[in-house]
């Protein structure tokens, strides 16, 4: 029979406590210590009882190795945090299962991780043999499949007491099935983030040429770079890391904050010394005018539908907003450089096909999504975000503005559906989607690229490149798009180890605004 224990702070009781006996007990939890200094002392010392219950159960257990799923819940300072524990935390993924040896070294950053887990900072689950044991709320221990003497001798020696009531049995299945759904879908997020930023670096000495210039300095890898080449990026992989660190660093995405942090992240850019890489002078101009103070309204380039406005939306499509939440913040992030209403549609079309591939939408459904999803949008207007934008000759209402915005990236899409129905391998990308210099075309023609052969991410890639327009944008989106479909295994070992901004890029992949698990 499944045993449970649950333990607290408070002195061991002379029986096992009942649930109404334990409802009586003021426990002692992790925000309770926050302005005393005496209960953070005594915290501390209860700790390490609880410390000293999990090593004589490991004792007991008579292992040397031991399992543990660990879930990032948060960081406070209720508590201080010991330099140990702090690299500890740094050093776990947010959802990881990870194997310890019991050794000294083990044992360390087991209490580390442990402790962690007791102020509510990690959710901690250990194997031990068959056995099991979780952390919980208030200070609280949940173990299972202990046999009644091993459990009461563990509470003579370490001074605990317990309450047998709960029946909480397979959490380690539960917790097992949550991380390999995590591990498929970071690898899903990686896969989009690298695969933009190669598609980007790969199709940047492309980028001006026109196709037949690009087919005769094409290399035997089917690329104008060699295998084992370092890939720079441009200004697409540049914008899109200010995206991701804008979301990523706003209070909330209501417009305000997720104004003032755009506008912070985009300044950055602007100023930044490696801001040569040929940017657009529409993101220039409009992030020169928003440093300059002035309103975005202001700021933007109200006729531009340029591709800037989507080359740095994927963020916004992989990050675990809903569905809902997804059309206002493409849409916003568009409007403050560029505001024209193919733009705004263009960057909303965008980030829903990275949401799409990564939630599941198979290749040979998305075209047939995408068109039933803009029949259902063709009419919304976040008027929240985009305020009146919209005002101005000749719409005279903000659907009537919208609506041209999707009618033109419709237009675009039954393009490609066009394109797809009769392939030839032969024609320029750019004859089907557009050249890509503006948003919808860019969005069309990797798409194009994409659908051409979504199982094979060097073809897509090559087939991005190899075009006459605007090459490292096109290449970044179809770059994104087959990595969120088919996940970061699939790409090119050598050029994921070879792109520029690896560190970025993989905190981008570990940012933790999502809440992913805190929402499964």
């Amino acid at each position: 029979m499944t045993k449970l224990i649950k333990t607290y702070w408070i002195d061991r009781y002379d029986h096992i406590l009942s649930l109404e006996e334990v409802e009586k007990v003021d426990l002692m939890s992790i925000v309770d210590v926050k302005d005393s200094l005496a209960l953070q002392e005594k915290f501390l010392n209860e700790e390490e009882r609880l410390w000293a219950f999990v090593k004589a159960w490991i004792e007991v257990m008579q292992v040397h190795q031991i399992k543990l799923f660990i879930r990032k819940d948060g960081l406070n300072d209720h508590v201080p945090i010991s330099a140990e524990q702090q690299a500890v935390y740094d050093w776990l993924d947010k959802a990881s299962i990870i194997d310890i040896a019991l050794n000294a070294q083990g044992m360390q950053r087991l209490e580390a991780i442990l402790k962690l887990g007791v102020r509510e900072i990690l959710t901690v689950t250990i194997q031990a043999n068959d056995n099991l044991l979780k952390t919980g709320f208030d200070m609280a221990l949940f173990m299972q499949n202990i046999e009644q003497p091993t459990l009461e001798k563990l509470l003579d020696q370490t001074g605990v007491y317990c309450l047998n009531e709960f029946e909480e049995e397979g959490f380690w299945e539960e917790v097992e099935d949550i991380v390999i759904e995590y591990q498929q879908r970071k690898a899903k997020i990686s896969g989009a983030v690298f695969g933009m930023a190669i598609g980007d670096g790969l199709g940047y000495p492309a980028e001006f040429l026109k196709r037949e210039e690009i087919q005769a300095k094409l290399l035997e890898n089917g690329f104008l770079h060699p295998d084992d080449a370092f890939i720079q990026v441009t200004d697409d992989t540049q914008m899109a890391l200010a995206v991701a660190k804008a979301v990523y660093h706003c209070e909330d995405l209501e417009p305000a904050p997720l104004e003032e942090s755009l506008r912070k992240y985009f300044i950055e850019w602007l100023n930044d010394p490696t801001n040569n890489r040929a940017p657009g002078m529409t993101c220039l101009a409009s992030c020169e005018r928003l440093e300059k103070g002035l309103s975005w309204l202001e700021a933007t380039d109200k006729s531009s539908k340029g591709c800037g406005a989507n080359m740095r939306v994927l963020p916004v499509g992989f990050f675990s907003f809903s569905e809902e939440v997804i059309p206002e913040v493409a849409q916003f992030q568009a409007a403050i450089t560029h505001g024209h209403p193919t733009a705004l549609v263009a960057s909303e079309l965008t980030a829903i096909t990275v949401y799409k591939l990564l939630n599941g939408t198979t290749p040979d459904q998305l075209l047939n999504d995408l068109l039933a999803y803009a029949e259902g949008q063709k009419s919304n207007y976040y008027e929240d975000y985009l305020q009146q934008l919209w005002d101005r000759p000749p719409f005279r209402t903000p659907q009537e503005f919208i609506q041209l915005g999707w009618e033109e990236c419709v237009d675009k899409l039954k393009a490609v559906q066009k394109g797809l129905s009769k392939i030839d391998e032969n024609v320029d990308p750019c004859a089907i989607g557009g050249a890509g210099w503006t948003a919808e075309e860019s969005f069309a023609t990797a798409l194009y690229c994409f659908l051409l052969s979504p199982e094979n991410p060097i073809k897509v890639l090559q087939n991005a490149i190899c075009t006459s327009g605007d090459s490292d944008s096109i290449a970044c989106l179809a770059g994104g798009f087959v990595g969120a479909y088919l996940g970061f295994d699939a790409l090119p070992a050598n050029r994921v180890q070879n792109i520029e901004y690896q560190q970025e890029l993989w905190e981008v992949v570990n940012y933790e605004w999502m809440n992913y698990l805190s929402n499964s």
